[in-house]
């Protein structure tokens, strides 16, 4: 068993345009950005209302409608309440950066930030502790945007 990290940087499509002030129906809620064939899934969730202009003239765009969830489940079929996630602005269109490090135990971190005017913009991490590492020792795959539908604890 040794230490692993994940490392990747991945730049959301944004949200479509409402229609007629209706969040539009081509919002993707919850794709799936990195997963193996035997545990271990990134997930990026939207959870704004995707009314993301004014619903009149004059008024303001709420900014947490780009915000979403990122994130880490470490087992496939373990217990799904143990992930580690992060709430950020992830569909402003930006470039994101993700890192999630495994002890080769069950404990394993995720960090997330972006870049503003050549700085560190925002940044989160959390933790995911007490997972069944087996499924992650027994992924002998990694798929980036994996082409078709994820089932994660069913």
């Amino acid at each position: 068993m040794c230490p692993f990290t994940i490392q990747f940087r991945f730049k959301s499509a944004g949200l479509p345009t409402p229609l007629n002030n209706i969040a539009n129906q081509d919002i993707r809620y919850s794709q799936s950005l990195w997963s193996t064939n035997d545990g271990g899934n990134i997930v990026l969730e939207y959870t704004g209302s995707g009314l993301v202009t004014g619903s009149y003239s004059g008024s303001v765009v709420d900014p947490y409608d780009y915000y979403g969830t990122l994130k880490w489940i470490p087992a496939k079929d373990d217990d799904c309440s143990i992930s580690a996630s992060v709430y950020l602005p992830f569909f402003n269109e930006d470039w994101w950066s993700v890192q999630v490090s495994f002890d080769g135990e069950s404990s394993s971190s995720l960090y997330v930030a972006n870049e503003l005017d050549g700085e560190i913009g925002f940044f989160a991490s959390d933790e995911a502790n007490g997972f069944d590492a087996s499924y992650l020792e027994d992924a002998s795959e990694a798929y980036l945007n994996f082409d078709s539908d994820i089932i994660i604890c069913s």
